[in-house]
């Protein structure tokens, strides 16, 4: 039987009676090689090696499933966004994935989850594919760098805390297995493991792992696992970067003069931060060497995965401007390419928080100090666009909340966690809008990355602490009047739009978007979140805009 007695899933028992041969801890090179002998890619000129994922390039949140039972059942914020399975529909769907892997060659890496030995946590990847090995390879911390290890008996004092089961080839049955299609993610807390089949985009297995890891962490109450970016300047001064994809968290945490920490995932503990993950997962579309010089100078490099890159098939270059696939281009690397990186085991707390959004409606301005109240309320609804996704989305100004479906456990919970450590350790939290000023997208540009850039360093350089600011009447948040290297003009929104009253519509309209989607969620917040949140739109505000037939 495949299950352990004590409840965890027995990989090895599987791999015994199924499986034909096993490939442990496949160095790049190897890994190289496997691919190009499978056909899963192409080697491109520069020395990356380029896959596709054929019909999936962003993640399915309705394809996401968690096993019910009596460990996950109170702590699993249950709903759209983490769909519940039964331990009979797992045990069903689980028995047909062992029975696809007869005969099959599968490639197996153990590596570590985060930077501090004391909390590292030990977890194993299975793929059919040898890109994806070489993916989780790239984004964790293998436990030996160089050597494969064929030898088992090798790996007994490796105590596995979490497995992650890849099998792109499998397809569930919805019919039978009650899945939205045949592409699903389906993670069992307590057997600690997750299967993600159906898909090969690498950003599904980076999500996957995230949820499982996040959920591993916060069993330690004083740890808050955060999706951000984060970099230390010389004087030891940690700033954090949180954001949905495609605000530009790795852009901006990666510059000359400050050591990148994290591109995507870390840990805020009693003692500082630490990162997860060991690598870096990074938008490529239309980057260049004046846009990003720090990244692009360095992905170039042998060992770099490119997702969804165009390349010429012939001189085997690539095309970062090519989007007919997707603008959800990407290269996965260890971040140990890049020169400036710190390689220590925790840092200090963060002196600095921005919180990124990418608003389409153009109503934010590029840059607004926040107090913690509003810091949290814009962790929780994590408010940006889709319009970085893939060509399907490319143009959908749907409003999308609720950075709490990127976790397991109930959003009420992170909101404590947040709001206890700035409270404690006292960040200056910062709102930056990497998206549209003044006018919505379609009707001016997006601001450009030199302006936020010169936003963020006017911060972290402490040139906005003796600043005057004006408090947004909407959202109050404190907008600085003057910023070093930024027309004055541009800090605030409302005085770019060419009407003052279709502008006061917006951001009502964007203000009833975040209360709607904070509704979910309302009744089990701290209070002091629900008290900020319930002054966004006074009574007078919204009979004012009813009154001209703006009804919220």
């Amino acid at each position: 039987m495949f299950i352990k007695k004590d409840g965890t899933v027995n990989l090895e028992a599987i791999r015994d009676v199924n499986i034909n041969k096993v490939f442990r801890n496949y160095s790049i090179p190897l890994l190289y090689e496997e691919i190009i002998k499978n056909r899963e890619g192409w080697l491109t000129q520069e020395g990356p090696i380029v896959i596709q994922t054929s019909q999936f390039s962003e993640r399915p949140p309705a394809d996401r499933y968690i096993v019910r039972d009596a460990m996950s059942d109170k702590q699993v914020w249950w709903g759209e966004f983490n769909k519940e399975m039964s331990e009979y529909q797992f045990i069903q769907i689980v028995s047909r994935m062992i029975a696809y892997t007869h005969n099959m060659e599968l490639y197996v890496q153990y590596a570590f989850a985060g930077s501090n030995p004391q909390n590292q946590i030990p977890i194993r990847f299975v793929s059919e594919t040898a890109s994806h090995s070489l993916f989780f390879r790239n984004m964790f911390k293998p436990i030996h760098d160089f050597k494969p290890i064929n030898d088992f008996d090798t790996l007994d004092d490796f105590n596995v805390q979490f497995s992650f089961v890849h099998l792109p080839g499998f397809n569930s049955i919805p019919d039978v297995d009650g899945t939205a299609s045949g592409s699903c993610i389906i993670t069992n807390l307590s057997r600690r493991v997750v299967f993600i089949c159906g898909t090969n985009y690498a950003g599904e297995l980076r999500q996957a792992i995230f949820l499982a890891l996040t959920f591993l962490l916060q069993q330690q109450a004083s740890f808050l696992p955060l999706r951000a970016s984060s970099s230390i300047g010389p004087e030891g001064d940690t700033v954090l970067f949180l954001g949905r994809g495609g605000t530009g968290k790795t852009t901006l945490a990666m510059t000359s003069d400050r050591k990148i920490i994290s591109d995507h995932e870390l840990c805020w503990s009693d003692h500082g931060i630490f990162p997860i993950e060991n690598g870096c997962y990074a938008r490529l579309f239309e980057i260049s060497s004046d846009k990003n010089p720090h990244l692009y100078e360095h992905i170039h490099s042998f060992g770099t995965l490119f997702e969804n890159v165009a390349i010429d098939i012939e001189t085997r270059l690539p095309n970062y401007n090519d989007a007919r696939m997707t603008q959800n281009t990407r290269a996965a690397f260890p971040l140990s390419f890049l020169p400036n990186v710190w390689t220590g085991e925790t840092c200090s707390h963060p002196k600095h928080i921005f919180i990124l959004s990418c608003d389409i409606f153009g109503v934010f301005p590029p840059i607004a100090r926040m107090p913690n109240e509003l810091a949290v309320f814009a962790f929780l609804t994590s408010y940006t666009s889709r319009i970085f996704e893939t060509p399907q989305f490319a143009n959908d100004p749907t409003f999308n909340t609720s950075f709490g479906a990127s976790f397991i456990t109930r959003p009420q919970e992170f909101a404590k966690q947040f709001m206890d450590k700035l409270n404690k350790h006292k960040p200056t939290c910062w709102l930056v809008n990497t998206g549209w000023i003044g006018e919505p997208c379609g009707k001016t540009d997006r601001v450009s990355l030199e302006i936020t850039r010169a936003v963020v360093q006017a911060a972290i350089s402490g040139d906005l602490d003796h600043e005057s600011y004006e408090t947004d009447p909407i959202f109050h948040f404190d907008i600085p009047q003057h910023c070093p290297g930024v027309p004055s003009e541009l800090l605030n929104p409302s005085r770019l739009a060419n009407d003052e009253g279709e502008f006061a519509i917006r951001a009502h309209r964007l203000a009833e978007e975040f209360i709607n989607d904070f509704n979910q969620f309302e009744n089990e917040m701290i209070e002091e979140v629900k008290t900020a949140i319930s002054s966004l739109i006074s009574t007078e505000e919204k009979n004012a805009l009813e009154s001209i037939g703006f009804s919220i």
